[in-house]
């Protein structure tokens, strides 16, 4: 018998994971979202007596308490990321943390056996310095000031880890390069909030869906996977500069013509390297993909290269006139003088001033080796309150 999934949100994510799954012909599905979407549905032709669209309200308690009911599993998917995220925080709290909730709610109030994939995100650990550059599982979850997604997920995730449901993993993946990636990069203020000597992480859409998918049939056949844990899925590492030079290369743009150091924050930004970060991808089997080939794919099916490229200098025109009125833009907060955003991205005006005019001038730390102590074995089932205060104690807090 074919097993029953609730995937929750139309995006290209869910796309990708439903296709992957049916093509197995041993699973049913049902789409549940926030939004319509009358294109997503379209793709499942060729599915449709496998696939139901339900207009069940997910904010809805008695709805998802039926959607529940009527599955083996949920595959929780439905999130509100940056930059609508950033410009849409109660809609973000609504999707990204109250419909974990409910799900939660209505597996324990029905006695389902339903178990749960919750999509979360590597932002939950907030910004690593470029000393500090790995997180891992069993890192402080402290999200960045302002990252109202990161906060959200970390919510969601918490309520659905203490809520004494049974069967439950949540992936904390880091940034997914969609094909809407190219677009967001150049029309919001987004690509500017992570500082240039960052360590970045990205993962290609079609990559993480497969990591759901395998982690599905693993669920219901193999059972590799520990249950009741959560996993960072990583992907290819880069320093932020790094990585905005080789993407410029595949889309035909001057970045360093085009933009300034002066653009790009100090502090923060919602990533690390990833140390458990093929943890998961090695259990299921799930090679890497090319982050690089996959945004010159999307630039080639969207952007006209050589147009863009000889019009660098006029790109950075355009670019200074919509940074003044983007309100997600670390240009906009200096132009306006929001005192509290500039001590937060930056440290204070002072540093502002600091910024080299030239990219040529930005230092890029050598890599450290990476010694951060657990405190304590991780193969330990429980921790005595000495192992607990120590723990907290090493991680600035106190127990």
């Amino acid at each position: 018998m074919k097993k029953a999934l609730l995937i929750t949100g139309k995006t290209e994510l869910s796309l990708l994971v439903a296709k992957n799954l049916l093509s197995s012909n041993n699973y049913k599905v049902i789409f549940s979202s926030h939004a319509p979407s009358p294109n997503f549905d379209a793709q499942f032709l060729a599915y449709k007596e496998d696939v139901v669209f339900s207009n069940l309200n997910l904010n809805n308690f008695a709805d998802v308490r039926e959607l529940v009911s009527a599955v083996d599993a949920v595959i929780n998917l439905d999130v509100i990321a940056p930059p609508e995220s950033c410009h849409n925080p109660d809609l973000a709290e609504k999707v990204n943390y109250f419909t974990t909730k409910n799900i939660v709610d209505a597996i324990n109030s029905t006695g389902s056996t339903a178990k749960v994939i919750e999509l979360s995100t590597t932002a939950v650990y907030g910004g690593r310095s470029d000393i500090h550059r790995y997180a891992r599982v069993g890192d402080a979850v402290m999200p960045q000031y302002y990252d109202c997604f990161a906060v959200t997920r970390a919510r969601a995730e918490r309520y659905l880890v203490e809520s004494g449901v049974k069967g439950f993993y949540v992936l904390r993946f880091t940034n997914i390069l969609d094909s809407g990636y190219v677009k967001n990069a150049v029309t919001d203020g987004t690509i500017f909030q992570t500082p240039l000597t960052a360590p970045v992480e990205y993962i290609t859409v079609c990559e993480a869906s497969k990591v759901i998918s395998s982690l599905v049939d693993d669920i219901f056949a193999e059972k590799k996977v520990v249950e009741n844990r959560i996993y960072d899925v990583g992907g290819e590492q880069y320093i932020y500069l790094d990585f905005l030079d080789e993407i410029s290369k595949r889309i035909k743009i001057n970045l360093r013509r085009a933009t300034s150091p002066k653009w790009f924050v100090l502090r923060g930004g919602s990533t690390a390297w990833l140390a458990d970060g093929r943890v998961l991808k090695d259990i299921l089997n799930v090679s890497a993909e090319s982050v690089q080939n996959f945004v010159e794919t999307i630039a080639r099916a969207n952007l006209n290269n050589k147009l863009i490229g000889v019009l660098s200098p006029a790109l950075r025109q355009f670019i200074i006139s919509k940074l003044q009125i983007m309100t997600n833009s670390p240009y906009y907060w200096v132009d306006k003088g929001m005192t509290d955003r500039i001590n937060v991205f930056y440290g204070g005006y002072d540093k502002v001033r600091e910024i080299p005019d030239n990219f040529s001038e930005i230092k890029i730390r050598p890599e450290e080796k990476d010694n951060f102590d657990y405190g304590y074995n991780l193969n330990k089932a429980s921790l005595s309150s000495e192992e607990l205060t120590h723990v907290a104690l090493i991680r600035g807090g106190k127990c």
